[in-house]
């Protein structure tokens, strides 16, 4: 359960209604980065002709779970800031894509590289105050979507371990961690006609990912109701920091389809949901992996 008075979901996609993009139905998409350039001082514009889009928020405090597993948010929203579509420099944004590590075979492979937007000196330098960066993917749905389940599935795995013999000096998510740093996936409904209210949300937390092997997971999303035409369909990667902590994870061989339903799923109902990345690791009922499986990442 997570308690708030503010509404971040209205001021996130009211900023991205332009970047919506329209189909005849969702497409399927995949992604395994090895055609996008490496990330570079002045960066390029591979990521951004891919679709994807980044965005920010900030807020004057923490969020907090009690012993009832109630996460809390203790502070205000301050401001969103957008920078869509995003880039891929050293020099901006929380996304690169990087070469660094190798898949399960010991092979070199490109991913894309995901961390908290660390350049955000005002929050950082202040905590309690905290960042949520986010890079996702937005289609409207179609009402030949309707019937539909999604599927995002990817290939996940944290920086590796950097043990100089005073413990890890990784940058991975929820290595060192003093205040809050969370990682996870996520799947959103957003409804421009209604305020651009958060319809649906779906996270799931990587910060449990291995820091040696890749594996998979997927996130799934019903499209029963035909109160969904119309309304944007969200997917992709998101995190919240404090204090510079640590909030790196490597994703790669992206994929996103869409199959018919299992049977009729409940009517959205919208709501206000302020930083959807505290409920990634808020609720111990969503690190139970549910239909995930660890397996040797893909080779392209």
């Amino acid at each position: 359960m997570l308690k708030s008075n503010l509404t971040y979901a209205a001021i996130i996609s009211a900023s991205l209604l332009t970047s919506a993009q329209s189909f005849s139905g969702i497409p399927t998409y995949t992604q395994d980065f090895e055609s996008m350039g490496l990330v570079s001082a002045a960066g390029n514009t591979d990521i951004q002709n891919d679709g994807w889009i980044t965005g920010g928020a900030t807020y004057d405090g923490v969020p907090i779970t009690d012993e009832d597993g109630v996460t809390e948010i203790k502070g205000t929203y301050d401001f969103y800031y957008n920078d869509a579509p995003t880039s891929n420099s050293d020099a901006g944004n929380w996304t690169q894509i990087k070469n660094d590590d190798l898949d399960n075979n010991g092979n070199t492979t490109k991913y894309l590289n995901t961390f908290s937007d660390y350049g955000n000196t005002d929050r950082h330098d202040n905590p309690p105050s905290s960042v949520n960066t986010l890079i996702f993917k937005e289609y409207t749905i179609d009402a030949s979507d309707i019937g539909k389940t999604a599927t995002f599935t990817f290939d996940v795995k944290r920086p590796a371990v950097d043990n100089n013999g005073f413990g890890d000096q990784s940058p991975a998510a929820g290595v060192g961690c003093t205040y809050t740093c969370l990682a996870g996936a996520f799947f959103k409904t957003i409804d421009p006609s209604n305020n651009y209210a958060q319809t649906n949300y779906i996270p799931l937390s990587t910060i449990d990912a291995s820091q040696s092997e890749w594996e998979t997971r997927s996130i799934t999303i019903d499209l029963t109701s035909e109160l969904l035409v119309g309304q944007f369909l969200q997917f992709g990667f998101e995190n919240f920091a404090t204090d510079y902590n640590n909030t790196g994870v490597f994703y790669d061989n992206l994929s996103l389809t869409l199959a018919d339903a299992e049977g009729p799923g409940p009517e959205p109902e919208a709501t206000n949901v302020p930083i959807p990345t505290i409920a990634l690791l808020g609720f111990g009922a969503l690190l139970a992996w549910s239909g995930m499986s660890s397996i040797r990442k893909r080779l392209s």
